[in-house]
C-alpha cells in the first residue's frame, strides 16, 4: 500500500506544481513559473508536461537556447508514452519555433515537417 500511496502523492505534487506554474505564467510572473518548473523537473526528470512547460516558459522569456534541453527531453518523454500525441505535437511545435528564432532553420524545418507528418497521419 505504501508504494501506491507514494505514487499517488507524488503525482498530486507534480500536478499542483504544474497548476501553480500555469497560474504564475497567466499572471505574467514567468520567471517564478520557470523556477517552479525547474524544481519539478529536478525532482522528476521524467515528468513530460513539466519539461514541456519549462521549455515553453523559457522560450517565452526569450531564452530559446535554454529551452532546447527541456523541450527535447519532453519530446523524447512523450514519444515513449502511449496516447501522448498531443504532447509530441506541442514539443515539435515549440522546438520548431525556438530553432527558427535562433536562426537554425534546418532543425526548425525538420520539426515543422514532423508536425505536418503527424497531421497527415491523423487524417488517414
Amino acid at each position: 500500500m505504501t508504494v501506491v500511496y507514494s505514487g499517488i502523492i507524488e503525482q498530486a505534487v507534480f500536478r499542483n506544481q504544474a497548476v501553480y506554474a500555469g497560474a504564475l505564467r497567466f499572471a505574467g510572473r514567468e520567471e517564478e513559473a520557470a523556477r517552479v518548473l525547474e524544481d519539478a523537473v529536478r525532482i522528476n526528470p521524467e515528468y513530460c508536461d513539466a519539461q514541456l512547460n519549462l521549455g515553453r516558459t523559457r522560450a517565452g522569456l526569450g531564452r530559446c537556447r535554454e529551452a532546447l534541453v527541456p523541450l527535447n527531453r519532453a519530446l523524447l518523454c512523450f514519444e515513449q508514452q502511449e496516447f501522448k500525441a498531443t504532447g509530441v505535437a506541442a514539443a515539435h511545435d515549440a522546438l520548431a519555433n525556438c530553432y527558427r528564432s535562433l536562426g537554425r532553420f534546418a532543425e526548425a524545418q525538420w520539426h515543422f515537417s514532423a508536425l505536418r507528418g503527424m497531421d497527415q497521419g491523423a487524417g488517414e
